[in-house]
Parts: structure tokens; C-alpha cells; sequence
């Protein structure tokens, strides 16, 4: 009788669903596609997961098409990291339903799930707060309405998201909380921002990080063979590929790199890192990151989410005892302000901005209390730390 029991418990287990069941098990994907249609490397990538495709409505304005080639190559990527690859080589939003088990390519257009997540963020009020009362003596203008920390900083993310290409129509302020309604892929950019903003140090999206491991590794490779009538497409999936990295091509410049030919003459020495430079000299493409990947797209919109956080707060101190130390006497020619009356953090940010001005860096700047948050590529923003250093910043000290 026990052992009857025992044998329909078992069975029962079996039947009933458990959470493990339900979740799917991670896995890696492998793709690659040199110019084949879009259709059939989703139908792949469905496959490897084990689901089914839904292709997009007749109806559907899907901007992208699954008809248009594609150029990819990922090996042992993680499953939302590939979504995200194919994402920006389709030209449409790639979700994966697990309950469903199925795959969809849907237009941008269409209405993404979004959910309402709420950010504590007194911690970065305070720090604005303390910024103000001390470096900020600007004067209210007439008719000033007063605002509250954190009506600032949602300004600052908002204007931030705007220009690394997530959507900011949805963010609100209670008290110190911040409230955004976005997709849980754009809750995850957001998480990485505030995260940056809140380190001691600041520091440099996984976008803009991702950018300098593609660099560095097609610096340590050459490229020294002739090239004859070959794609622009076919040329960088090989360099790419003779240094060991994943690439994606943006659906928006896919089909220009797949049919423009070129000609090289044999180069000694060329790195794939040079020959990666003269490529988007001659055909205005340049490189960005999506989910750790290399992208190759746009120049307008290939550096989203590249950025990198700066804390200045020990510079400001600095230069306001410099402002101090240049005070006079009530004399004509003299000054008697400090670094307050000066503007505060704008004394830099407003350096820096003529300075890359001058030298034709493509940058956004973006300032909240003691920190910027500085937008472009990971060499622009390798070259706006070097001129940040000649007034005087220093690189934090690793742990």
C-alpha cells in the first residue's frame, strides 16, 4: 500500500507543471548571415530556440521588411542579447514570447508592453542639493518658479534618453521618487544610467565599453591582402571575423555596404582597426555597440547609448579656489565673483564644449550638479577625458 502511494505521488509530480518547466533553460546562439534575407535567419533563430515565427501583418507599417539582407555573425550569444542583434539588423522590434513559444518581428511603430517602475533617487537629490548651495549663486531670474531636486534631474535623464535613443515621453516626478512607464529593455538602459550616476566615480556605459574591447581587438590583427571588387559588407564581416568578434550591420545601411564594391591595394602593416577607419571615412557609416555587439550603422544613430559619466566635483573644488584666488579689490578690470557667480559646473562644461567645437568631436553634453554625462563614441569620449585633464581632472583611482 505504501509503496503504491509512493509510485502515485511520483507520477503526479510528473504530471503537474513546475516553475522550472515553465522557465526556459539558458541557452547560447550561434548565427550568421552574409546577405541572406532577413525571414529565414529569424526562422533560424526560432529554430534554435525551438519556437515557432510570426512574420508581420500585411497591414503592419513595418519600416524594416524580412525580404532585405542581412549581415550578422554571433557565436554563443545569449538569447535577449541576439534579439537585440537582430533587432538592429531587421529594422524591426524582435521579441521572444516563451509562453507563447514563439518569435514575432513587429515595426518600432507598433505598441510596445511597457511597465511602471518607480526610482528612489535621494541620494542623487541630495548630492544636487549640496551642488547648488554651494557652487550655484546665480541669481533667480524674475518670474523664477521654484523646482525640486529631482524636477531637475528628471530633466537631465529625459534630455540623456532623448539623445541615446530611448523613448522619454513617460517619466514623472513624486517627492524624491521618479517614475517611468518604458519597456523592461529601456527599464535595464535606465538601471545602467542612474547606476553610473550614483557611483562615486561615474563611469562609461556597457555600450561605450563594448566599443573599445571591438577596437582594441581589431588592433591587434593586420589586414595586409588585396582587395578586389569585393562587398564593403563581405570586407568587414572578414576583419571582423579575423579578430574574433560578433558584428552586426544595420538594416539602414545592410543593402548600400552589401553592393558597394571596392579595391584595395596589398597594405604591410594595416591593422583591422585602420582599415575598419578608412571603410567608414569612404562609405559615412560608423561603429556603436547594441547588447555588447559591435554595430555598424548611421553615424546618427550607431552611438546610441555610448556615454560616459564623469564626476566633477573634485575639479570644481579646485577651480573655485582658483576664481578665489583671483579676487581683487572693487577696481576698475578687477574681479570680485567666484566660481558661483561664474555659473558653477558650466565654467567646464562650457570650456569643454569650444573645445570639441573646435575639433569637430560629435558629442552631446549633459550636466547634473557635480556630474556630466558626456554622449558619443568611445574614441570622442576618450579624447573629451584628455581635454578634461588639461584643466585639471583626474582619472579616479581603480580599487
Amino acid at each position: 500500500m505504501r509503496t503504491a502511494m509512493v509510485v502515485a505521488l511520483a507520477l503526479l509530480a510528473l504530471c503537474l507543471p513546475t516553475q522550472a518547466q515553465d522557465k526556459p533553460q539558458p541557452q547560447k546562439i550561434t548565427l550568421r548571415s552574409y546577405g541572406e534575407s532577413s525571414q529565414s535567419v529569424l526562422e533560424a533563430f526560432a529554430a534554435q530556440l525551438g519556437y515557432g515565427v510570426v512574420l508581420p501583418d500585411a497591414s503592419d507599417d513595418t519600416g524594416g521588411s524580412l525580404e532585405d539582407p542581412c549581415w550578422l555573425s554571433l557565436k554563443d550569444a545569449g538569447v535577449e542579447q541576439a534579439a537585440a542583434a537582430l533587432s538592429r539588423a531587421f529594422g524591426l522590434r524582435v521579441s521572444i514570447h516563451h509562453d507563447l513559444k514563439k518569435v514575432s518581428a513587429r515595426s518600432f511603430m507598433t505598441t510596445p508592453r511597457r511597465v511602471t517602475r518607480g526610482y528612489d533617487v535621494s541620494v542623487l537629490c541630495a548630492r544636487y542639493v549640496d551642488y547648488v548651495n554651494r557652487f550655484n549663486g546665480a541669481k533667480p531670474a524674475k518670474g523664477f518658479v521654484e523646482r525640486p531636486a529631482s524636477a531637475h534631474l528628471l530633466d537631465h535623464l529625459l534630455g540623456v534618453m532623448e539623445v541615446a535613443g530611448l523613448r522619454g515621453d513617460a517619466g514623472s516626478a513624486a517627492g524624491q521618487r521618479l517614475l517611468f512607464s518604458l519597456e523592461e529593455s529601456e527599464h535595464a538602459q535606465l538601471r545602467e544610467l542612474l547606476g553610473l550616476l550614483m557611483n562615486d566615480k561615474g563611469g562609461a556605459s556597457a555600450a561605450c565599453a563594448a566599443q573599445r574591447q571591438t577596437l582594441d581587438a581589431l588592433e591587434r590583427v593586420t589586414w595586409e591582402e588585396e582587395i578586389t571588387e569585393r562587398p564593403v559588407a563581405s570586407v568587414l564581416a572578414a576583419v571582423f571575423a579575423k579578430a574574433g568578434r560578433d558584428f552586426v550591420i544595420s538594416h539602414a545601411m545592410a543593402r548600400d555596404l552589401g553592393e558597394a564594391h571596392i579595391n584595395r591595394a596589398r597594405a604591410e602593416g594595416l591593422t583591422g582597426a585602420g582599415l575598419l577607419r578608412d571603410l567608414m571615412d569612404n562609405h559615412q557609416f560608423g561603429l556603436g555597440a547594441t547588447a555588447g555587439l559591435a554595430v555598424l550603422g548611421d553615424r546618427e544613430t550607431v552611438n546610441w547609448g555610448s556615454y560616459r559619466v564623469f564626476e566633477l566635483k573634485p575639479l570644481l573644488e579646485r577651480l573655485a579656489q582658483e576664481y578665489v584666488n583671483q579676487r581683487t579689490k572693487p577696481r576698475d578690470g578687477g574681479f570680485e565673483g567666484d566660481i558661483s557667480s561664474l555659473g558653477g559646473l558650466s565654467v567646464i562644461t562650457s570650456a569643454l564644449q569650444q573645445q570639441a567645437d573646435g575639433r569637430e568631436l560629435a558629442c552631446t553634453l549633459k550636466s547634473f550638479g557635480t556630474r556630466l554625462v558626456a554622449l558619443g563614441s568611445a574614441q570622442t569620449l576618450e579624447e573629451l577625458a584628455a581635454i578634461l585633464k588639461e584643466m585639471g581632472f583626474e582619472e579616479p583611482k581603480e580599487d
